[in-house]
């Protein structure tokens, strides 16, 4: 259990300029998710991430990471 993260993470977005600007709600682009870590090397800090997220109108994502968190 000591290698293994859960995360959850959140984000907003809102697009402005061009033909759209001033249309309110419809520009506003929520997104919201979750995802996976195990730490292979503690000492190194190297984790594999598998993280799921969701957005405005049905617009998923899947990432995989393999690395260092910085």
């Amino acid at each position: 259990a000591q290698r293994w993260t859960l995360n959850g993470f959140g984000g907003l977005a809102y697009l402005y300029g061009g033909d759209t600007y001033g249309e309110g709600s419809n520009n506003w682009y929520p997104a919201l998710g979750a995802g996976i870590g195990y730490t292979v090397k503690p000492q190194e800090k190297m984790v594999i991430r598998a993280d799921v997220a969701i957005g405005k109108s049905g617009n998923k994502g899947f990432y995989f990471k393999f690395g260092q968190p910085f």
